[in-house]
Order: structure tokens, then C-alpha cells, then sequence
């Protein structure tokens, strides 16, 4: 968990002002709810931060 944790800090100090074009969330937040829906069918960390990361 903790390296997920960072994971997100990282991409958030990144990306943190960016806005999606729709302007109704941070750009981080797709990644954010599809790195979600990859933590429901893979326990591997390795996979969720790379997932998450891909930006």
C-alpha cells in the first residue's frame, strides 16, 4: 500500500493542476478510478502503480 501511496504523490505533484478538457476533475483522476478497477482483479502492486502511472 505505502508504494501505491507514493505512486499517487508522485503523479499528483506532477499533474496536480492540471484539469481535465471537461473541467470537472484533475487530470489524475481517470487513472486514478481505472487503477481502482485494476486493484478488483490483480493484487500485484508492481501492476497497479505501473497502471497508475501511465500518464
Amino acid at each position: 500500500m505505502k508504494l501505491i501511496e507514493k505512486a499517487i504523490i508522485f503523479v499528483k505533484k506532477w499533474h496536480g493542476t492540471q484539469m481535465r478538457k471537461t473541467g470537472d476533475h484533475p487530470f489524475y483522476w481517470h487513472t486514478l478510478k481505472v487503477a481502482e478497477m485494476v486493484v478488483e482483479k490483480y493484487t500485484k502492486t508492481d501492476v497497479v502503480i505501473a497502471q497508475y502511472c501511465m500518464i
